[in-house]
Parts: structure tokens; C-alpha cells; sequence
């Protein structure tokens, strides 16, 4: 975010800052960068919990047998502890730092999409052209691929529009605890972290520094709320019945 100079109180909006300024910073700045690390951090944490998943569980659920057992009772591992923890331990394990924190979201976000992947493929493998296929003698791996993988990944994207609105909820959680990014990071927890102070405003003007706070949450709610939109019209989309 781009500094200004520094203020005792925050500077209303005006033609030069039209969200103001906190601290030194254009809130305009911090909401328009912080939009753009939101979906970047989202878009990178849920396409490789995404690729991975979606791996783990093919060959899971069309394999079956030992390797079935052993993805399965790791998952239940990975479910076995609240992701928010887990995500706060992998974090002071690793060390608090950008990449850090997506790897933590990676570990925790892929099991996820495993497991549901998993209960499609042994849907999907028990239809009458996949066993004709079979018949056939076409390949396990041309199998998974062109008959099989087709069929689990319409669900997998309704998951991932609302893992887009998650993922950068809890990071900013975490920016605002100050334990994800340095100070300074254009993202809605330092936003928010910035605006606290100020928030009950001055004395006999509660609402006098409303643009704080105000401006960043508006941007974190329609980022969210556009992202489950997203979702709600992948989920009409693919599902037959509500056609």
C-alpha cells in the first residue's frame, strides 16, 4: 500500500484519498491491492488442493483395496484435528510468511476434495459404460480419464467457488493476529488491524472515524458474497434436478 505521510487522527474521504486514510495509508490502496491478494492466494491454495485432491481421490476410489485404506485412514487424520488449528500449528511450525501459509492451507484444504472425489469415482465406476469399458479391455488409467474424471469434476467446482470466498477469510483472520504476513502487506486483516484504534472514534463523535473499518468490510463481504453466488449457480448448474 502506498504510505503517506503520517497523521495523528485518520484523514476522512476526500478527492486525493476517496476512502480515506489510516495511519498513513489510502484505504482505497489497502481494500483495491487487498482484493488482489485475496483472489491470488485463493486461486493458487485452491487449485493445488484442487489437482491434489482430485489425484488422491481418483485413485483412491478406483482402485480400492490397500491403497483406498491407506489414503483414506490419512485423510481421517487430517479430519481428526479442526483445520483452523491445524492451519495454526503447520504456521508456527513453517513460520509465518506468505508461502508458508499457503503450503499450511494446501495441507489442510486437499483432503477436502479427496474424500469427495473418492465417493464419486465409486458412484461413477459402477455405471454400465464404465464396465463395458472395462470389458472392453480399455486401460484403468484411460478409464479414469476419460469416463470417470468427467463425471466428479462438476461437483468439485461448486466446492472450490466457496473454498475461494473461505480461504481468504481465514487468511485474513490470521493477517489480522498478525502471525501470516509482515507489517505493511496490502490484505483485509492489516486493514482492519489498522482501523481497531479508532473505531469507538473520538470522545462526543462515536461514528467520527466510520470509514475505517467501514470501506475494508464491504469489500470482504462482497468478495464473499460473489464468490457464493458463484457457487449457488455451479450447484444449479450441475444438478439435474433443478432443471
Amino acid at each position: 500500500m502506498p504510505k503517506l505521510a503520517l497523521s495523528v487522527e485518520p484523514t476522512p474521504p476526500n478527492p486525493a484519498s476517496p476512502f480515506g486514510t489510516v495511519n498513513g495509508y489510502d484505504i482505497r490502496y489497502g481494500v483495491v491491492w487487498g482484493l488482489r491478494s485475496a483472489f491470488g492466494l485463493g486461486l493458487l491454495v485452491v487449485f493445488i488442493s484442487l489437482v491434489i485432491g482430485t489425484a488422491v481421490g481418483v485413485a483412491s476410489g478406483y482402485f480400492g483395496s490397500w491403497v483406498d485404506n491407506l489414503v483414506m485412514r490419512f485423510t481421517d487424520v487430517v479430519y481428526a484435528f479442526p483445520s483452523v488449528v491445524l492451519t495454526l500449528v503447520l504456521i508456527a511450525f513453517l513460520g509465518a510468511s506468505l508461502t508458508n501459509v499457503a503450503i499450511s492451507f494446501v495441507i489442510v484444504g486437499w483432503a477436502n476434495y479427496a474424500r469427495l472425489v473418492r465417493a464419486e469415482v465409486l458412484r461413477a465406476k459402477q455405471l454400465e459404460y464404465v464396465e463395458a469399458s472395462r470389458a472392453l479391455g480399455v486401460g484403468g488409467f484411460r478409464i479414469m480419464w476419460a469416463h470417470i474424471f468427467p463425471n466428479v469434476i462438476k461437483p468439485l467446482l461448486v466446492i472450490a467457488a466457496v473454498d475461494m470466498a473461505s480461504v481468504p477469510l481465514l487468511f485474513s483472520g490470521l493477517s489480522y493476529l498478525g502471525i501470516s504476513t509482515p507489517p505493511g502487506y496490502a490484505d483485509f486483516g492489516q486493514l482492519i488491524d489498522n482501523g481497531q484504534q479508532w473505531v469507538l472514534g473520538r470522545p462526543g463523535e462515536r461514528f467520527a472515524f466510520w470509514f475505517v473499518t467501514c470501506f475494508p468490510g464491504i469489500a470482504i463481504f462482497a468478495y464473499t458474497l460473489a464468490w457464493n453466488f458463484i457457487g449457488e449457480a455451479m450447484q444449479d448448474g450441475v444438478d439435474v434436478r433443478s432443471k
